[in-house]
């Protein structure tokens, strides 16, 4: 219900309005005045006796004020009453809410012990669904035994045998023939998809046209794995070495390649005369692997090799720039220290010669034990230059591209870079992104060695397909 605070009759008074707003802002200034002045001061008794002639002239101008004062107390006191009837209701409310209480308690006691009662009956209804079961079923055994215990003493019986029963003569199944026959077709075509699909998930590079395609460079050769006897004998370069003998390194072991290895080495004889275009200027040879295990020492071992063969007036010079890793010194059965490191170092040049009188050896070099101190490029890059006015062909065993990112530099160095890939060892992927390392380091790369190359198939049926 809505109870009127305030009422307000006849027409609007805008003067007196305005003089309760002119009041308020005469108020206002007191204010202000009285936060500077005192409260003798002639400002604060002149705007004091303002205030007190407007409120006033406001009294003789609003002579309801009284009334509506009057009425305000009149519903102030109805208020009080409504409020006192208010709370007895609530009180008796309060009541009936208890007793509900009480009510909802027992209602939900007499509930539980109903769920129980339910559970209880389900409970003995299913005990006696199963006792009515075995009943049934123990009956009908019973009367079945008292019939057979009839029949089998007094021999009533209604079958009679027309033939007995005999063993066939062969067995239905299994049908081995048809089975073997399944059998072998199935795994035939199987082996033939699993064969393709195979081939299908296989990036790695096995042929030399795989190279082509993938890598759109030239296969300077293709070197097939040799196959090691049980005893590893130690290389001892002839000072006069025939043509059908060539190196390689496995691991730690030192071999003679068979005389059917050498003519793939060969080839990479003809290296300068086709790439320098001429046969009197000195020649420097990189061989550059993407990654550990490709094979790159033995390469450069027989580049060399076959370079001091051919060439037989002419010096060839093979460096160990594998830090890392080197592997010359085993080849060809030298000390690793002194080598290229200290020769970067302090300037000796502890060239070591083989009993082959125009091949020189420079080895990787060990300083204070660290192996992996990569050498000086700018140091490097005039030793080169020196050892070209000694040598007519110099060839480099590089570090893994993936290990070093020197390599890259050394062979943009070079006249020329070999790269050496095993056979179904890396994805193409990966030695494409090896070509375009060396290209945007501005290596000449000539070609691509293919090592470790394995026939799953005889020969005379390779050269057949």
């Amino acid at each position: 219900k809505m109870i009127m605070t305030e009422a307000t009759t006849g027409l609007p008074n805008s003067s007196v309005d305005e003089m309760r707003k002119k009041l308020f802002e005469r108020r206002l200034e007191e204010l202000k005045l009285r936060a500077n002045f005192t409260e003798e001061s002639e400002v604060v008794r002149a705007i004091r006796r303002e205030i007190a002639e407007a409120e006033a002239l406001l009294g003789k101008e609003d002579p309801n004020r009284t009334q509506i004062t009057q009425g305000l107390s009149k519903a102030y006191e109805q208020l009080e009453s409504v409020l006192l009837a208010e709370k007895a209701a609530a009180a008796s409310h309060k009541a009936k809410n208890e007793a509900q209480k009480k009510q909802l308690a027992e209602a939900q006691a007499e509930l539980t012990a109903l769920n129980e009662a339910e559970a209880k009956i389900a409970f003995l209804t299913r005990e006696v669904n199963i006792h009515e079961t075995n009943y049934r079923k123990y009956s009908e055994n019973l009367e079945q035994a008292r019939i057979n215990y009839a029949m089998e003493n007094e021999r009533i019986s209604n079958i009679s045998v027309v033939q007995a029963a005999t063993l066939p003569i062969k067995a239905i199944r299994p049908n081995k023939l048809l089975n073997l026959a399944t059998g072998f077709l199935l795994g035939i075509v199987g082996s033939i998809v699993l064969a393709i699909f195979s081939e299908y998930l296989d990036h790695s590079i096995r042929t030399p046209q795989e190279v082509e395609e993938k890598l759109n460079l030239r296969t300077l050769a293709s070197i097939p794995t040799i196959q090691m006897s049980p005893v590893f004998p130690v290389l001892k370069l002839p000072e006069h070495p025939p043509m059908s003998g060539a190196i390689v390194e496995h691991s730690s072991a030192r071999l003679e390649v068979p005389p059917k290895i050498v003519e793939y080495y060969n080839c990479l004889g003809e290296l300068p005369l086709n790439f320098n275009g001429s046969s009197d200027e000195p020649y420097l040879l990189a061989v550059v692997g993407c990654r550990r295990r490709q094979g790159v020492s033995s390469v450069a071992a027989n580049i060399a090799a076959t370079l001091a063969r051919r060439y037989s007036e002419d010096k060839v010079l093979l460096i160990d720039a594998n830090i890392r890793h080197p592997a010359v010194h085993r080849v060809f059965k030298t000390k690793l220290s002194p080598g290229l490191i200290d020769v970067l170092a302090d300037g000796t040049l502890p060239i070591q010669p083989l009993s082959m009188r125009n091949i020189h050896i420079l080895s990787a070099g060990n300083p204070n034990g660290n192996a992996a101190e990569a050498p000086d490029f700018e140091k490097l890059a005039e030793f080169l230059d020196l050892m070209k006015k000694r040598y007519r062909f110099i060839v480099i065993d590089t570090e893994p591209l993936n290990e070093s990112g020197s390599t890259a530099r050394i062979a943009g160095l070079c006249d020329g870079a070999v790269l050496t890939v095993a056979a179904e060892r890396l994805r193409w992927e990966i030695v494409q992104r090896a070509k375009i390392c060396l290209m945007e380091s501005n290596a000449n790369i000539l070609g691509v060695v293919l090592n470790k190359r394995r026939f799953h198939i005889p020969g005379w049926l390779y050269n057949r397909l």
